[in-house]
């Protein structure tokens, strides 16, 4: 109860901020109050469960604290998400993301009537006042009452993963279908209303995913037990990640190829190999502020939407290398566990993370919280740790004579 607490208002009090009430009324030391409060829950929760008796949470715990010490870019952002990862040792995520998941779609919709209320007037223009040309043609985007017109989609696309993933051992039936019909239908209400093209493929890859894993038994049965669909699916997951750093570190203009597809990617190539050439690549991270406010139509625009590059330039290789083993770890844990899925769920958001950078925020992207549970997994089922199984199992076995 305490985890899920503090989960709640962690992403709640985040979507609070990045609305224009947030935006322009609540003072930066909001955020402190956000992290302190957040933190002692965590910390609560650790010293309730006591997760610090497993040596393998106590290691890890150290060992990215101490990264995080050193790494120069987004201390506290690191420092909470490794509080999160601690406290989600054995935490039951079917219950915590079913909150989690009525929550944020209750307070999106709060925040959308707000804005169609007229109350966020005052701050500035909710349409778009830049000319933006996609394909020829020019674009007005909604900010749906959030302070940049991405946030509103990037919020429902985390309600619809957080949907699949508690609805993940039910068939396809009616109620299923009318549901990926509504999902469809907002999708495309969202992507004319603020012209969000990654989260409006995504939405369609996902639910082209879904329907297939659940019409399948193939796909659910046979194929998670066959060693080579889950190499396959483990190299797929790999390729992703260094497709994207090949792409954003070879970026050129004199090739045809790279300046189409920066063009379609809304400039993005070119603005990872600028921050590559102005910010440099170092091992613990860089201490700078991404230039934001370009998005209103100055010319001094700087941020990397690319989730591997953001993460590498902003934080560090070592940051970088540790967030990919952990991604790997998780989607080694969904095919052992046989949860195709979650893992699909995953997936997903490693083809949008090629061209968005909220991999490593937990409003966007909560499940590397499952990280807790698959260390714990590891833990228990290793033959490394024979010794420390036979400990944790007497334990388990005198607190259920206890109880």
């Amino acid at each position: 109860m305490v985890y899920t607490v503090a989960l709640v208002f962690y992403v709640i009090t985040g979507m609070l901020m990045s609305s224009l009430v947030g935006k322009f009324e609540l003072p930066e030391s909001a955020r402190l109050v956000r992290f302190g409060i957040s933190f002692f829950l965590l910390c609560l929760s650790i010293g309730i469960k006591g997760y610090f008796r497993n040596i393998v949470s106590l290691v890890f715990a150290s060992a990215v604290f101490a990264l995080t010490i050193l790494s120069s870019g987004s201390i506290r952002e690191l420092m909470i998400l490794l509080a999160f990862m601690i406290a989600s040792e054995d935490v039951d995520f079917d219950k915590v993301f079913k909150v989690l998941a009525i929550s944020m779609l209750a307070f999106i919709i709060l925040i959308i009537l707000c804005d169609k209320a007229g109350l966020f007037a005052g701050y500035y223009s909710l349409i778009e006042n830049v000319d933006r040309n996609v394909e020829g043609e020019r674009v007005t985007r909604d900010y749906l009452g959030f302070d940049y017109p991405t946030m509103g989609p990037s919020l429902f696309i985390t309600v619809v993963y957080l949907d699949g993933f508690v609805n993940r051992k039910r068939d396809l039936s009616v109620n299923e279908l009318e549901k990926y019909v509504i999902i469809l239908v907002l999708n495309y209400i969202l992507k004319v209303r603020t012209d969000t093209r990654g989260v409006y493929y995504c939405v369609l890859l996902f639910v082209a995913g879904m329907l297939c894993i659940k019409c399948s038994k193939l796909i659910r049965t046979r194929f998670l037990k066959n060693r080579l669909f889950r190499v396959l699916v483990i190299a797929a997951f790999i390729g992703l990640i260094l497709i994207s750093l090949y792409i954003g570190y070879n970026y050129s203009d004199g090739s045809a190829f790279y300046r189409a597809l920066n063009a379609k990617l809304s400039n993005r190539l070119l603005l990872t190999r600028d921050a590559i050439k102005e910010f440099g690549i170092h091992l613990f991270g860089s201490k700078f502020e991404w230039r934001l406010y370009g998005y209103r139509g100055t010319p001094d625009y700087m941020f990397v939407d690319c989730s591997y590059w953001n993460i590498i330039i902003k934080n560090g290789i070592v940051i970088f290398l540790l967030m990919t083993a952990i991604l790997l770890i998780i989607m080694k844990f969904l095919m052992d566990t046989n949860d195709i899925v979650t893992a699909w769920i995953f997936m997903v958001i490693m083809v949008r993370a090629m061209i968005d950078p909220q991999l490593m925020n937990i409003i966007f992207t909560p499940f590397i919280l499952l990280i807790g549970n698959a260390i714990r997994y590891y833990y228990i089922h290793s033959d490394i740790l024979s010794v420390a199984k036979r400990r944790i199992r007497k334990r388990e076995l005198m607190d259920s004579e206890v109880h």
